[in-house]
């Protein structure tokens, strides 16, 4: 398995966002919250994939990359989801350390959503 062709598949689900926003809290709306805990915690968890890569150990991979799927999927990176969900299949079939790449594509998704998020919303920048 290799990762996905994700050029179909805009960075960021605009509905995921728009219902994010739309969602108040007693400060602001649900995304308000989310999204500093998403920049936050997302180099830790890159971190982690990248150590775990190194030492070949694909249990330690999986962890790191299930949260990083899972809030993508919360914060509708549509295109992190994808890669995340893909690598997470190749932890399964212990062939993640057969793609020389992933590492970079996952910065690159990363950076792309932040980009577009903090380019939409400078508050958040």
């Amino acid at each position: 398995m290799a990762l996905p062709n994700l050029s179909g598949i805009p960075p960021v689900d605009f509905k995921n966002l728009q219902d994010l926003r739309a969602q108040p809290l007693d400060e602001g709306s649900l995304f308000d919250r989310i999204y500093p805990i998403f920049k936050k915690e997302s180099p830790g968890l890159l971190a982690k994939i990248e150590e775990n890569l190194d030492l070949k150990d694909s249990e330690g991979v999986y962890e790191p990359m299930h949260k990083l799927k899972g809030s993508a999927s919360a914060m509708g990176a549509s295109r992190l989801f994808e890669l995340c969900q893909s690598a997470l299949e190749m932890c399964r079939g212990n062939t993640i350390f057969d793609e020389p790449n992933l590492m970079h594509q996952l910065t690159v998704e990363i950076d792309a959503y932040q980009r577009t998020i903090d380019s939409l919303f400078p508050e958040y920048a």
